[in-house]
């Protein structure tokens, strides 16, 4: 058995292996916008037994740049499995990701027994999922399904757009009474500005790992089809954080895929209410926003939002984390929706 490195003039023999797309293939692993980044193959007899993929996530850990690698494309053939492949592959990747500097590796997935078994910690129900209501003028029957209520259902309706589902969880959401308070008047939410943002984040020096929220990581997921609306959050004159949301005008609700501000000058509720005061989401329902609660700053933030008439559903999902060059675990992590957007 051999164990390489992908070619790009391979993409098309990978891909029969795990067929996501040969276009994925090359805007994963080869674009320039998501460097360095590499997939570990295994071979017998010219057939590919097995891959698996690193994809470069640059993230700011106290007001630095540091890269990290997100496994993913990861499969071995059914005829080769039982002889230690995918963790050789993962070896293999491990090797590439040190000689780069990599901090860790980390990915988003249920198959922890396989992860655990190559060198991976496991987490499970680390995640909120909060919905803030908006509106109460909507007049439909409350959804009867208690299903609604439990979070891997809620999520994995979320992630699959189970439009009867979706609705009926609006619509109750929008019976709940939203909140009487009025928006801070003195935040507001400019255009992005990628340099007002940089600036920021490198400013900061808390001991957490957040998402870098730069001009090569968008231009990326645009490549995939994933756009979004940015704003700068801003308290009186000065830039505090920015939000990353991403609407749904079938559904009248909004993700927020990513969010940071500076805790110290402002707080979750009096952001999420003035974001929701926006014209933009005047015929909306709700606003969406996952959280990691093992997160010191989560935590936080999901402690002020329960004073509100929020839906907190927690305990949901599965991740994995191979520290590299640094020891990390899911608590440093300022986990949101855009780290695992592909």
């Amino acid at each position: 058995m051999i164990f390489k490195r992908l070619g790009k003039n391979e993409i098309k023999k990978v891909n029969l292996l795990n067929d996501v797309g040969e276009s994925n293939w090359n805007s994963e692993f080869f674009g320039k916008d998501i460097q360095p980044s590499y997939v570990a193959i295994c071979e017998e007899n010219n057939v590919f037994a097995g891959c698996e993929g690193y994809i470069a996530y640059p993230l700011v850990y106290k007001g630095n740049l540091q890269l990290t690698h997100r496994s993913e494309r990861t499969i071995v053939d059914g005829n080769f499995r039982g002889k230690g492949l995918f963790e050789k592959l993962i070896q293999t990747c491990d090797k590439w990701a040190l000689k780069d500097d990599s901090a860790f590796s980390w990915g988003a997935t249920a198959a922890l027994k396989a992860f655990k078994r190559a060198g991976f910690k496991s987490y499970v129900g680390f995640r909120s999922y909060i919905f803030f209501p908006i509106k109460s003028n909507v007049v439909r029957k409350a959804f009867s399904n208690p299903k609604l209520f439990n979070p891997s259902h809620l999520y994995s309706m979320y992630k699959k757009r189970n439009l009867k589902d979706v609705k009926n969880l609006l619509a109750s959401l929008s019976l709940v009474k939203p909140t009487t308070v009025e928006k801070n008047e003195c935040i507001y939410f400019d255009p992005f500005d990628y340099t007002a943002i940089a600036q920021l984040l490198l400013e900061q020096d808390q001991d957490f790992f957040k998402i870098n929220p730069c001009t090569s990581l968008f231009n990326w997921l645009e490549k995939k089809g994933l756009y979004y609306e940015k704003y700068l959050i801003r308290l009186r004159d000065e830039v505090i954080g920015y939000v990353v949301v991403e609407k749904n005008q079938n559904l009248n609700y909004a993700s927020i895929k990513d969010i940071y501000f500076k805790s110290d000058d402002a707080n979750m509720y009096q952001i999420l209410l003035s974001l929701s005061k926006l014209k933009t989401f005047k015929k909306f329902h709700a606003l969406f926003v996952a959280l990691n609660n093992e997160n010191n700053t989560h935590a936080k933030w999901i402690q002020n939002l329960s004073a509100s008439n929020v839906i907190n559903l927690k305990k949901a999902g599965s991740f994995v984390i191979k520290p590299l060059k640094q020891q990390v675990s899911i608590k440093d992590l300022l986990l949101t929706d855009l780290w695992l957007e592909l």
